[in-house]
């Protein structure tokens, strides 16, 4: 329980081998365990703070960086404060998406290569990079690791030395790796740093202009494909109470969620990060009724991802949870359908239902456990539908029926550096928005058929 909860808390594997099992041992003369967490109280040195404000004084454009593991060691509310002085912008890794308001003026939102592209813009572009608490996975990064804040010093707070250590063997130096508890960090840097606010306004004007220019929710782009899943995440948003538990499988539905879903502060959003296990969702969140059955729950789930655990429905319905589920039907596998269309001439092996994948009327399998059973088909009946989703005593289930061709736009592919994602901009649109030296492969001609037009916004 020590090791779980101590240091960089997490699941602990405790693997004892069969030929152990059966040996026979004499407890009395075994040694015990003794539990040693010296790292709580691992702080920045006064070399490093020095260091740190520094390259504040110098940086024209510096991003923040929120990890979990600044809600492991329970800053959350000291990390939003830290931002607020030094006036700098945020950006967070999915785990933290929950950790500020989107309404926040500092709130960039996430990045990688599912992120936004004002996220991505933001990071790429960044002359400074303080990371607290991320892992910073290929995911966030994108490969190779060398092309990521390429233009930037980079500053990574980290409990875990690993962490710190793996930059340099992918040709990527940090300038000032940090080993240190997160929550100690930002305490420490809150009151020996001092980086006035508004200094960085034109930083700031920047970042807004890309969000202005790129929306996640953009009409123009969707206007004829039926019902628009980042619409679904903006009424969403605006519905769902501030106490809300948030739970989301994987694939296509954590992706929307986290680039299109405004979270307001109080909110939680929750998946099983970095493992992503298809099925993991609507367990997670009867857990979650049952541990807080005053507050709204939410379970947003594809129709692959929900066909993993069907049989918990069961497990709802016999305990008359608060639990709503919003179940996105694309018909199979979108999220594996467009990797298919990226790098496999879009030939769908098990992934649709013509490749060979089938799936249930959810409306029978609806009725025959005794759920309430909602349906929406339109964009215009999103309002009315998720409210009425909301309102509904006991559990329900919204089957929200998306066109089998939506995607999750934009998404960076292998190969591009983050801020280069498909659909690519026109090169010249591409080049207009770069302040740091775009990398070689983003000077050769894109395809076509994955470039959006020159009149398209974004």
């Amino acid at each position: 329980c020590s090791i779980a909860r101590s240091g960089r808390p997490g699941p602990v594997l405790v693997d004892i081998p069969d030929d152990l099992q059966r040996t026979e041992i004499d407890p009395e003369t075994l040694g015990g365990y003794t539990a040693f967490d010296a790292v709580a109280d691992l702080t920045p040195s006064a070399m490093q703070l020095q260091q740190l404000t520094q390259l504040l004084d110098r940086a024209e454009r510096p991003v923040l960086i929120l990890g979990w593991g600044i809600r492991l060691a329970g800053g959350c509310d000291q990390a939003i404060s830290l931002a607020e002085k030094w006036g700098i912008p945020v950006l967070t890794s999915w785990a933290a998406k929950d950790m500020i308001d989107a309404a926040h003026s500092l709130c960039v939102g996430t990045f990688g290569t599912h992120g936004t592209r004002t996220g991505n813009f933001t990071v790429q572009n960044a002359d400074l990079v303080i990371s607290i608490g991320a892992r910073l996975s290929t995911r966030e990064t994108g490969s190779p690791l060398s092309s990521w804040a390429r233009g930037a010093k980079k500053v990574i707070i980290d409990i875990d030395e690993s962490e710190l250590g793996k930059f340099s063997k992918f040709d990527c130096p940090l300038e000032l790796p940090i080993h240190s508890d997160a929550k100690n960090a930002i305490n420490a840097f809150a009151q020996n740093i001092e980086a006035p606010s508004g200094r960085w306004h034109d930083w700031l004007a920047t970042i807004s202009g890309w969000a202005v220019k790129y929306p996640v929710l953009d009409f123009d782009r969707e206007a004829d494909h039926g019902l628009n899943p980042y619409l679904l995440m903006s009424v969403l948003s605006g519905i769902t109470p501030s106490n809300a538990l948030i739970y989301s499988d994987t694939g296509c539905s954590i992706a929307w969620l986290m680039q299109g879903f405004r979270q307001k502060l109080g909110q939680r959003i929750y998946h099983d990060f970095n493992n992503t296990a298809m099925g993991w969702g609507l367990p997670a969140a009867i857990g979650g009724a049952f541990a807080s059955p005053d507050k709204p729950v939410i379970c947003v789930a594809g129709d692959g991802s929900f066909m993993m655990n069907l049989q918990e429905l069961s497990t709802l319905v016999h305990h008359r949870l608060n639990l709503k589920v919003i179940l996105i039907d694309n018909g199979g596998y979108s999220m594996v359908r467009q990797t298919e269309e990226q790098w496999l001439d879009g030939v769908n092996i098990g992934t649709s239902v013509e490749s060979g994948l089938s799936f249930p009327d959810f409306r029978k399998v609806s009725d025959g456990f005794g759920l309430t059973y909602l349906c929406v088909e339109s964009n215009d009946e999103l309002p009315e539908k998720l409210s009425e989703l909301l309102a509904a005593d006991g559990p329900a289930l919204l089957q929200v029926m998306v066109p089998h061709g939506q995607r999750v736009v934009p998404q960076v592919t292998y190969g591009y550096p983050l801020e280069d994602s498909e659909p690519h901009l026109p090169r010249a649109e591409f080049a207009a928005n770069m302040i740091v030296t775009p990398m070689p492969r983003s000077l050769e001609p894109t395809d076509p058929t994955r470039t959006l037009h020159s009149e398209d916004p974004t």
